[in-house]
């Protein structure tokens, strides 16, 4: 192996890649052995040339991308899947690959995609399903923090908190709720309405949730009419307020902003 190496060095590829061959005959379990001592950089480099010598040994490719993870070369791990996802786009095993390298390198909402995709194609498996359970788990301890910021004054926070743990489960309603409660409590009236309607989207017709939504909704319309108010802009303010009436109509307060 120490030969080829030299003769690799020198640019005498031909007699480098006899020499790696012989040494992978004589010791196949060379990188393992590496692996297991941690060695990661060594180990990389006697699964990259196994793999180059021996292509149809996909073995050496996944222990050299397990290799790039250890020594936190994301890039590289992220190159080397999206290629084989190229080749292999229906492998469930690839999609739960990259999502625990999405998770490791702090992309909870790239990983959660991955882990859909690996569940459409195999609903039971079970390294999918707990993965999806930890960023579940992580998205509701996220929100939990968000709210103890919240009831302690600090806003901004608990809006960090909620964006976190949204994106570890980009499909609770409840999650889309509180931020867009936030929000509006931030004077970010745009972005709440966005937040409040996707909540919409995802709660259940007639649930709590989705009342709570609406309620929201109304209270985020009018205080941006008070505030178009108190800036001179009567026209949006009653423009705005029409449109709250408009989803709730038993609301006494609406009409007297309004009149």
């Amino acid at each position: 192996w120490q030969k080829g190496r030299d003769l690799s060095s020198r640019g005498r590829w031909e007699e480098a890649i006899l020499c790696y061959t012989k040494a992978i005959g004589l010791d196949p379990q060379r990188g393992r052995c590496l692996l297991d001592q941690e060695l990661y950089s060594e180990a990389l480099e006697a699964f990259t040339r196994a793999a180059e010598l021996q292509p149809h040994r996909r073995v050496f490719h996944q222990r050299s991308i397990v290799c790039l993870a250890a020594i936190s070369e994301f890039p590289g791990c992220l190159q080397m899947l999206n290629r084989d996802l190229e080749k292999d786009a229906r492998n469930p095993d690839l999609y739960v690959l990259r999502a625990s390298f999405y998770e490791r390198f702090g992309q909870p909402a790239l990983c959660h995609q991955d882990i859909q995709r690996a569940l459409e194609l195999e609903p039971q498996h079970r390294a999918a399903r707990a993965l999806q359970q930890r960023l579940l788990r992580q998205g509701q301890e996220a929100k939990a923090e968000a709210v103890s910021r919240a009831l302690r004054g600090d806003l901004r926070g608990a809006l960090f908190r909620i964006s976190f743990a949204i994106e570890n489960d980009p499909l609770a309603a409840e999650f889309f709720i509180l931020r867009g409660t936030l929000l509006r409590q931030l004077k970010d009236f745009s972005a709440a309405r966005r937040d409040l309607a996707r909540a919409r989207e995802l709660c259940a017709q007639g649930s709590p949730a989705a009342q709570e939504v609406q309620r929201q909704l109304v209270l985020t319309y009018n205080d941006c009419a008070v505030r178009c108010y108190g800036l001179g802009r009567l026209n949006e303010a009653v423009k705005l307020l029409g449109e709250a009436l408009r989803d709730e109509k038993t609301e006494e307060g609406l009409y007297v902003n309004r009149g």
